[in-house]
């Protein structure tokens, strides 16, 4: 039941993760000021900490649940790139 748990939180971080990338990369562009450089840079160091925070815990907990968590991440970033992929491609662009 853990190593279920374990899945879902990797695989909602995951999904969070990537959505969050491809919202920064759909609306940011090079000629924006450089305050947009601010929302990249916190972004990412938000990314980075959720997904570190994750594995912490999960480590804190044992290999295996590391080891689940880390799957599920991996599992959750390659759906939504599979889901933006797909959604791009249906819009034609």
């Amino acid at each position: 039941m853990t190593r279920i748990v374990w899945l879902g939180a990797g695989l909602f971080i995951g999904a969070i993760s990537t959505l969050s990338l491809h919202w920064q990369i759909t609306n940011l562009r090079p000629n924006q000021p450089r305050s947009a450089a601010v929302w990249v840079v916190g972004a990412m160091l938000l990314r980075l900490a959720m997904t570190a925070a994750l594995l912490g815990w999960a480590l804190s907990k044992g290999i295996i649940p590391m080891l689940v968590a880390a799957c599920g991440w991996t599992l959750g970033r390659l759906a939504m790139i599979g889901w933006a992929e797909f959604s791009r491609s249906r819009r034609g662009t």
